[in-house]
């Protein structure tokens, strides 16, 4: 063997370990933050399960109308004319302009 290679083997095999264990530590944590998940749902469903069922005062109907009726009111008033360029904004574009002229 080269003498080269033998200081690279140990760290192809540093380098692999530690990316195979990064991947093994990911899909653990990503396993258990599922099982968690799908525990804190179940104690609240079983916990949900004796409640009564409250019907809403509001339908969802009317809520939905009025959000759309602000939403084309905020969307009115927000129209606005251009802004009237200042003696300053003018010069500039005639600055930023001149290298186009003859």
């Amino acid at each position: 063997m080269d003498e080269s290679l033998i200081g690279a083997v140990p760290m192809a095999i540093l380098g692999v370990g530690t990316v195979f264990f990064a991947l093994l530590t990911i899909i653990g944590v990503v396993s258990l933050n599922g099982y968690l998940a799908e525990r804190g749902n179940r104690t609240a469903a079983a916990a949900a399960e004796g409640a009564p069922q409250a019907e809403p005062a509001v339908s969802l109907r009317s809520v939905a109308l009025a959000a759309y009726a602000l939403h084309l009111r905020s969307r009115a008033l927000a129209i606005t004319r251009p802004a009237q360029p200042s003696r300053w904004a003018m010069a500039g574009r005639v600055q930023q302009t001149s290298s186009f002229q003859r």
